[in-house]
């Protein structure tokens, strides 16, 4: 099992997050208020991710908006870590605070729920698994 330093470790250390989440991700800080912007090319378009820190709690709790330069919409997402007797849990929430483009593929519900599946249950675990120093 994973304790619940590595796994913060692994959610806010810049030096950690584009190995599992965004290769792109070149700043980022687990202090409210801090912001941090990176471009994803897909399909013939740009995405530019706008991220705002809006509440930290070290190691247990991290929330930051996250919405578009090219696009309308606004959201947020939530990590809350607990310890469930020696193994850390990780709960995520993804909020939409108002709609993205409905006509733009990667906005539907369906490649959200993909998304977050692929980047949480296979990415951020083949890392932690990868990485035995963490475990």
């Amino acid at each position: 099992p994973v304790n619940t330093l590595v796994l913060w470790e692994a959610l806010t250390k810049v030096e950690q997050m584009p190995k599992w989440y965004f290769p792109q991700l070149s700043s980022f800080e687990a202090k409210s208020g801090f912001t941090t912007s990176f471009k994803v090319f897909n399909s013939h378009r740009t995405f530019t991710h706008l991220w705002k820190v809006i509440a930290v709690v070290p190691y247990s709790y991290l929330k930051y908006q996250w919405y578009y330069l090219e696009y309308t919409g606004d959201s947020t997402v939530e990590f809350t870590l607990s310890e469930k007797g020696n193994a850390s849990l990780l709960q995520f929430k993804h909020t939409i605070k108002t709609p993205f483009p409905p006509n733009i593929p990667e906005f539907t519900e369906e490649s959200g729920a993909a998304g977050w599946d692929y980047l949480l249950n296979r990415s951020l675990k083949k890392f932690l698994d990868l990485n035995s120093n963490y475990n």
